[in-house]
């Protein structure tokens, strides 16, 4: 029987958000208290990276390990509302289900978020899969609009749902490559984001769930505070990078920096989305406008948000 390592630990971005990868890391390697050698950091991106931003990676954990990430959606769906609000990166986590062929656990990382304390209690899960249930279901309206189009009564559209920006699994999962593939092919026939997306396969394949609490995956602007939340994500009340709030983000950033890794220059996006936008406004169609955005952001290395 093959060996399998314990974990890993994926995120998956577009290149200009490395910042944002290397403070996730830093703060892992601060708090997990799991050997280093146990688990590998894998990282999906849209291309190849800054040799800057490599080598100050492989100066946090030099075990990463870096795909660059081959989207299977036609070009069509890549200039879908749901594609330009999110990114195609957003995707890439259904490669998570084909991971768990190499290891006993794999665990998902949005790059919005800060871990701030030990996550080694995620490990004791036995269920196929952890999750945290959002308290207000903000996707439930994707849910009900999806609905409406495929005109299913398959799935049970009332269960409550979570956040697809933290999640762990558990190789007892037997069939990754094909909820992979599953998950791939729905959406591109829905037009959806991942996150509706991944609570129906929980029903389409009987996958047993645990609900780890928001604990970890506490809302920045979460009523409870975020002082005893093991990782904070920035869903809600703006980035870390755009808010300058959080002292430990900010030394984990300044720590980023002097490893070499590329900086994010609030200004520089700030002239750059004026100057965007003045050719934007010319553009008559609200699509078109929006692709044009996206794409401009791209070009000068940031990403733009539509929403």
């Amino acid at each position: 029987m093959r060996f399998k390592k314990k974990l890993a630990i994926v995120l998956c971005t577009t290149i200009n958000q490395m910042f944002a990868v290397g403070n996730v890391l830093i703060g892992l390697k601060k708090h997990f208290s799991l050997p280093e050698d146990e688990y590998d950091i894998i990282l999906y991106v849209n291309k190849k990276l800054d040799k800057r931003d490599e080598n100050a990676i492989k100066s946090i954990y030099k075990n990463a390990i870096i795909n660059i990430y081959k989207s299977p959606f036609s070009k069509s769906f890549k200039n879908s509302n749901c594609a330009l609000m999110w990114s195609v990166m957003a995707f890439a986590r259904y490669e998570c289900f084909s991971l768990i062929e190499k290891y006993n656990k794999v665990l998902y990382f949005d790059t919005d978020i800060l871990v701030q304390k030990d996550i080694i209690d995620l490990l004791n899960i036995k269920e196929n899969m952890g999750v945290c249930f959002e308290d207000v279901n903000t996707v439930r309206g994707n849910i009900e609009s999806m609905a409406q189009r495929f005109k299913s009564k398959k799935y049970n559209l009332d269960k409550k749902l979570f956040n697809s920006g933290v999640f762990l699994l558990n190789d007892s999962i037997t069939n990754g490559n094909e909820i992979k593939d599953w998950l791939y092919k729905m959406s591109a026939k829905w037009i959806v984001a991942d996150q509706p997306i991944l609570n129906l396969a929980v029903q389409e394949f009987n996958i047993n769930v645990y609900d780890f609490s928001d604990a970890y995956n506490r809302f920045k602007l979460s009523k409870k505070g975020t002082e005893d939340a093991c990782i904070i994500h920035a869903l809600y009340g703006g980035k870390f990078w755009n808010t300058n709030d959080s002292e430990e983000w900010n030394e984990n950033n300044k720590k980023w920096i002097e490893l070499g890794g590329t900086a994010y220059d609030p200004k520089y996006v700030e002239n750059k989305i004026k100057e965007i936008n003045k050719i934007a406004w010319w553009i008559p169609n609200k699509k078109l406008r929006d692709i044009y955005r996206v794409r401009m952001g791209e070009k000068y290395g940031f990403r733009w948000e539509l929403y």
